[in-house]
Parts: structure tokens; sequence; C-alpha cells
């Protein structure tokens, strides 16, 4: 496993933690969020399972603006260990 999937799946499970403690707090029926969505009921519980990886971030976001969340996504810079731990490995490779 890469450390991008690892980040991937780390935005996965924080991103779907929230969306399903805003699910459980909305006052919206569990039948009205996935037809707000365009989509089932079965899906919605795809997408609240915390261990499906195969559903993207877009989704989520799309169910987190129909909670009436506002997201934001920052990219920052890596911590200096961490790259320079990734360049270190890229020398022992070449």
């Amino acid at each position: 496993m890469t450390a991008q999937s690892i980040g991937i799946i780390i935005a996965l499970n924080r991103l779907t933690l929230e969306a399903k403690g805003r699910v459980q707090r909305s006052p919206l029926s569990n039948r009205e969020i996935p037809r707000l969505l365009g989509t089932s009921m079965s899906q919605l519980f795809r997408l609240l399972d915390q261990t499906n990886y195969s559903k993207s971030i877009g989704q989520l976001l799309a169910l987190l603006e129909e909670l009436d969340c506002d997201e934001e996504i920052v990219v920052r810079d890596r911590e200096p260990e961490s790259v320079g731990s990734r360049s270190q490995l890229r020398s022992l490779k070449a």
C-alpha cells in the first residue's frame, strides 16, 4: 500500500465519519437524503460504510452539501522529516 493510497483512505474515513454523524443529527429522514442525492437507500448506506473504500470523495462531498455543510479542502506542505524520508528512499532506490 502506497503513502498516496493511505492518504486517500484516511481522507475517506474522516469524511465518512463526519457524514455519518451529520446524517444522524439531520432533521431529514433516511428516505429523504438519498432522494435529494438522486440515489438509493442502499447506496447511502454504502456511502456511510467505513469499510467501503470504493466510494469517491465527490460522493461524500455531495452528501455533506445536501446536509447544509460547507466543505474546505486544505493542501499544505509536508512535514520536513516526511520530505527528507521520501528523498532518502528515492536515493536508496537509485
